[in-house]
C-alpha cells in the first residue's frame, strides 16, 4: 500500500501468520482489540531487539531518591529490552504505597506501554432517546435525555411521565432496534448505563396498566416480503421486519375481525399511504394466483382505490416464543377466538412487495423535545482530563486487596498514588469500557468522553524530572468499538494522513474520508497520541 498501486490489502495470510505463532488468534472469534494490539508489539519487540541473548536481571537498590531509582530502573530494562517499539512506545509509571500505621512509604517503578483509563462512571452522563407512544389516535413523540450513568429505569420513567403529563403507572418501557423489541425496561433499579439502543415507552390502557385478568399485552411487528434467490434460478419472498414496534393491550380471547380492526387503527399512527396510485404491484403474501413480475414468485396484484384500503391491506401472523415458529392467523367465523398469552407475538404482514414498503411511509414523530433536567448536551460532561484525573488520585485499598506492609509485618489497607513518570513519543490511551465481571465482559459503558484532537497537555500527570522532553501531544488514530460486549460488535478506526492531513475512516475493505469533528464520539475505545516534537517521518528514519 506504500507504493500507492493496491488500494486494499486483504489480512488473511497476515491472520494465518499471526495464528500460527498464538492459537488464540486462530478461528474466528471476536478479538480484544486492545489484547491483540498488546501481543503484536511484544511479537514486534522480540523481532526488533537490539540485545541479543538477553543478560540476567541485576536488582536495583530502591533505597534512593525516586529520581535516581527511576533512573537505575529504566537503565536496567534497557540493558536487556532495546528496540524501536520500545523507544516509541514504553514510558514509566510511579506507584506509591503508604502503611496506614506505621507511616511506611513504599515506591515502585514499572513499564508500560499504553495508560489504562478506567471511566468513572460516577461522573459520567449518558444521552438516551425515547419514542414516547400515546394511544391510539395519537402521534408518537420523539424526546432527548441526557443523565448521568448512574440514573435508573424508574428514574427516566418518572421524568417521561412528567413531561408528557401521564399517569407513570400507565407507561411501559422497552429497548428496541427500531424494528423489533430487544428488552422489556422493568427494573426500577437498573442504571441506563446498560441501555444500548434507543427506548420506546408506551402508554398502554388501564386494563393493561392496572394488570386486568383479562387483558395481555403483545408486541406487534410489521413485516414485508422481499424477493431473494433459490437454488436454480429464480426468487420467492420471504418476510423481513420493518417499521417501528408497537405494543399493544388485547383481550386474552378475540376474534380475528375485531383483533385486524384494532392493528389498523392503531398502525394508523405510525404509517401513511400518500399516493394510492404508487400501490400498484401490491403482492398478496398468500402466494395464491398468477405469477408477478418478479421471476420465479407467485402472488395477485392489487390496485387500492384509497389510502384507508391500503392500510387495511395486511393479514396476521402470531409467533410462539416457545416453539419460535410463525403461524397464520385466519379470518374464521367471528363466533371463534383466538386467545392470546405472555410469550406471543403478533406480526402485520403488509401485502406487497419490500420494494413498495417505501410508498407507506412512516409517520414522522412531533419534533425532538430535551425533557432532560441534566440539559441536552452529554459531550460537556466527562472529558480525558477527568479520565485522567481519576488515574492518579490516591485510593485506599479494598480488604480483599491489602498490601503486606515489612515494618508492621501484617496486612494493612494502605493507600496508593499512581502516576505518569516519563511519557513515551507515542501515547497510547485505552479507555476501559468493558467491565469484567465473574470472568466476563458482562457490560460495555458507552460513555461519552470528550478528549482533544491537537494539544493535549500532560504535564500535570507527569512526576517525572521537569527536563525530560515535553508533554504535548496530538491525536493521530482512534480506534473503535461498536457492539455490547468485548466478544461481539465490529472494530473502525479514524487515522489522519500526515501527507494530506486529511481524516479517513477504516472499515474492513472500505476507506472514506471524513471530517476531523466527526472523530470524537462515544465508541472511542483506543486513543493514539504523537508528541509535538516528533516528526512524522521518525518511523522510517529509526527502522
Amino acid at each position: 500500500m506504500d507504493s500507492g498501486k493496491d488500494l486494499v490489502v486483504a489480512a488473511k495470510s497476515y491472520k494465518k501468520v499471526i495464528g500460527s505463532i498464538d492459537k488464540r488468534w486462530r478461528g474466528f472469534e471476536q478479538h480484544d482489540t486492545e489484547e491483540y494490539l498488546s501481543f503484536l508489539l511484544s511479537c514486534l519487540h522480540d523481532d526488533l531487539n537490539r540485545v541479543k541473548g538477553r543478560p540476567p536481571v541485576q536488582d536495583v537498590n530502591e533505597k534512593q531518591e525516586d529520581e535516581d531509582y527511576a533512573k537505575a530502573i529504566w537503565e536496567e530494562e534497557k540493558r536487556r529490552n532495546d528496540s524501536f517499539v520500545d523507544d516509541t512506545f514504553k514510558g514509566l509509571f510511579r506507584s506509591k504505597i503508604v502503611c496506614p500505621s506505621c507511616d511506611l512509604h513504599a515506591t515502585k517503578f514499572d513499564m508500560c506501554y499504553s495508560i489504562p483509563l478506567q471511566i468513572p462512571t460516577s461522573k459520567g452522563f449518558k444521552k438516551v432517546n425515547v419514542t414516547f407512544v400515546p394511544p391510539t389516535g395519537h402521534t408518537p413523540k420523539a424526546l432527548s435525555t441526557v443523565f448521568p450513568v448512574t440514573s435508573t429505569i424508574s428514574e427516566l420513567r418518572t421524568t417521561i411521565a412528567k413531561h408528557v403529563d401521564v399517569p407513570e403507572n400507565s407507561l411501559v418501557m422497552v429497548e428496541t432496534s427500531g424494528v423489533e423489541i430487544i428488552r422489556p425496561l422493568m427494573d426500577d433499579d437498573e442504571t441506563i448505563s446498560r441501555i444500548r439502543n434507543s427506548v420506546f415507552i408506551y402508554q398502554l390502557s388501564s386494563d393493561a396498566s392496572g394488570g386486568s385478568l383479562g387483558h395481555v399485552i403483545i408486541p406487534v411487528y410489521q413485516r414485508c416480503l422481499f424477493p431473494v434467490s433459490v437454488p436454480g434460478g429464480g426468487y420467492k419472498f420471504v418476510p423481513e421486519l420493518v417499521g417501528a414496534p408497537i405494543l399493544m393491550s388485547f383481550p386474552r380471547r378475540i376474534g380475528y375481525k375485531e383483533l385486524h380492526e384494532k392493528l389498523e387503527k392503531r398502525v394508523a399512527d405510525f404509517v401513511k399511504v400518500v399516493d394510492v396510485d404508487d400501490t400498484k404491484g401490491i403482492v398478496d403474501s398468500t402466494g395464491e394466483g398468477e405469477k408477478n413480475n418478479i421471476t420465479g414468485s407467485a402472488g395477485v396484484k392489487k390496485k387500492l382505490s384509497s389510502p384507508e384500503e391500503a392500510l387495511r391491506s395486511f393479514e396476521i401472523s402470531s409467533l410462539d416464543m416457545h416453539t419460535e415458529k410463525w403461524d397464520r392467523l385466519h379470518n374464521l367465523d367471528d363466533s371463534f377466538k383466538f386467545s392470546l398469552s405472555p410469550g406471543k407475538i403478533l406480526a402485520i404482514d403488509w401485502c406487497l412487495q419490500g420494494m413498495k414498503y417505501r410508498r407507506y411511509k412512516r409517520i414522522e414523530c412531533e419534533s425532538v423535545t430535551n425533557v432532560s433536567p441534566f440539559g441536552g448536551d452529554e459531550k460537556k460532561h466527562l472529558t480525558l482530563e477527568d479520565c485522567l484525573k481519576d488515574f492518579v488520585k490516591e485510593e485506599i485499598l479494598s480488604p480483599e486487596d491489602m498490601w503486606y506492609c515489612p515494618k508492621c509485618k501484617e496486612h494493612r489497607q494502605a493507600s496508593k498514588k499512581m502516576d505518569i513518570w516519563r511519557a513515551p513519543k507515542i501515547l497510547r490511551i485505552d479507555l476501559k469500557r468493558f467491565q469484567n465481571m465473574r470472568g466476563f465482559f458482562s457490560q460495555k459503558l458507552d460513555t461519552f468522553i470528550e478528549f482533544p484532537i491537537r494539544d493535549l497537555d500532560i504535564s500535570q500527570f507527569v512526576s517525572g524530572p521537569s527536563e525530560q522532553e515535553e508533554n504535548l501531544y496530538d491525536l493521530y488514530a482512534v480506534s473503535r468499538h461498536l457492539g455490547y460486549s468485548a466478544q461481539s460488535g465490529h472494530y473502525t478506526a479514524y487515522c489522519k494522513n500526515s501527507l494530506d492531513n486529511k481524516w479517513y475512516h477504516f472499515d474492513d475493505e472500505r476507506v472514506s474520508v471524513v471530517e476531523e469533528d466527526k472523530v470524537v464520539t462515544k465508541d472511542a475505545y483506543l486513543l493514539f497520541y504523537k508528541r509535538k516534537s516528533v516528526k512524522d517521518d521518525f518511523v522510517k528514519s529509526n527502522l
